[in-house]
């Protein structure tokens, strides 16, 4: 007989708890050159590609309006201030 497989459960998923907004003032997201395959994020005058060390976070995801982060615990969102985003 075959196992059954758990088909239910996200195995990619990330085992971090949900994200937050991130309540780190210090850093300020100040642009994101979005492209699909290299995006880049602009915090505190630096520019960050995915992977990239913050301090004590790691980019892990750069989107259009905002940067996931993750502490190896927790994910957080440091989000552009609505007046940033701009429509291409």
């Amino acid at each position: 007989v075959a196992p059954v497989l758990d088909l239910k459960r996200d195995i990619l998923a990330s085992a971090s708890k949900p994200t937050e907004e991130l309540s780190d003032t210090k850093f300020t997201l100040e642009g994101i050159t979005f492209d699909a395959r290299n995006p880049t994020a602009i915090v505190n005058g630096d520019v960050y590609a995915t992977g990239s060390k913050m301090g004590p976070y790691t980019i892990k995801k750069i989107l259009s309006d905002s940067v996931v982060l993750s502490d190896g615990v927790n994910d957080h969102i440091l989000s552009l201030r609505p007046t940033e985003v701009l429509k291409a």
